[in-house]
């Protein structure tokens, strides 16, 4: 069986469609013109996508931290809180709203991992303020079991690492401290305990979705967890935890030749944003570790595309 692997490169924050925060300029709507434009660029590359793919089964990634803005125009406490809520309630609309332009009878089934949305959480303890960090990426289709409407997924990021939230000016133990504009010190608690969710046709789970191509399960590493969280550790929280295609979205964490995938991965897509690193590539993993870098299939600008095989069974790899 052969599926579709489609990466939008894009230099996360330094893109040239990023968009300025103008002088007098009201958050949500900067917010709102920002995703706007946001969505332009990833419509226009789906759309190239679904006319150039080869398969029925296909993945479209962007990297981490596709929809934020930068940190240095968030400017109070009120601000953060306004970001969250924004994002919280319209990113998943939007995304929702961007599959029903993509008819399954037009288009055929594909699935977005869109990327991540870092967000914070402000929390009031007894003796300071401080945030929770809660970065994620969306998993949404353009299909469900039932053939119509989409299937969307949340998958948290655990660990925040030093370029997350701006300009990182110290850490200790528990928490980073970071400035954001107008020189807004925070405190960011290093570690998170968010879980997955998925809301579908058959209801809300504390899982991900990752067999909406049955034969095709997939797995996600946001950055930085891709070194911290030990293979197989978050395996309760996939609906089925033998994955072959592993996706590491991300911002500055390139591959580790010592990393140790799950036995079953066939497959691992990186997807960087970080303008030193930016790019899409694709690497064997066998017996759990990295193998050979895949050839690209085409490209097209910023459009990277291979053609995968992923029938073989790690039964006669090892045979």
């Amino acid at each position: 069986m052969n599926c579709d692997i489609f990466g939008l490169k894009y230099l996360t924050y330094n893109s040239p469609s990023s968009v300025v925060r103008e002088d007098g300029m009201s958050l949500r709507d900067y917010l709102a013109y920002d995703m706007r434009v946001k969505l332009g660029v990833v419509r226009e590359n789906i759309k190239d996508a679904v006319r150039r793919r080869k398969t029925n089964a296909m993945f479209f990634c962007i990297p981490e931290f596709y929809w934020n803005v930068p940190w240095d125009y968030i400017y109070s406490a009120d601000e953060i809180n306004e970001l969250f809520e924004f994002y919280f309630n319209e990113l998943s609309l939007n995304l929702k709203s961007l599959m029903e332009e993509f008819q399954v009878v037009d288009h055929d089934k594909f699935v977005f991992i869109a990327g991540s949305v870092a967000l914070l959480l402000e929390v009031n303890s007894f003796d300071n303020i401080h945030y929770e960090a809660i970065n994620y990426s969306l998993v949404v289709s353009n299909f469900t079991e039932s053939g119509c409407g989409s299937e969307i997924s949340m998958w948290p990021k655990r660990f925040v690492s030093k370029i997350d939230f701006g300009e990182q000016n110290g850490e200790d133990e528990d928490y980073r401290y970071f400035t954001l504009g107008n020189d807004l010190k925070i405190d960011v608690v290093k570690k998170g305990d968010v879980v997955a969710e998925h809301n579908g046709t058959d209801g809300y789970g504390s899982r991900l979705n990752n067999v909406l191509f049955e034969k095709i399960p997939f797995s996600i590493n946001l950055c930085v967890d891709y070194r911290e969280v030990l293979s197989g550790e978050r395996n309760s929280e996939l609906a089925e935890p033998k994955s072959k295609v592993d996706f590491l979205i991300s911002c500055g964490m390139p591959y580790s030749e010592d990393h140790i995938y799950p036995e079953s991965v066939i497959y691992s897509v990186r997807n960087d944003g970080y303008p030193t690193m930016a790019g899409v590539e694709v690497r064997r993993v066998e017996n759990g570790r990295l193998s050979e870098k895949m050839d690209i299939t085409d490209n097209y600008g910023d459009l990277y595309h291979w053609l995968l095989d992923v029938s073989e069974m790690k039964e006669v790899m090892h045979g």
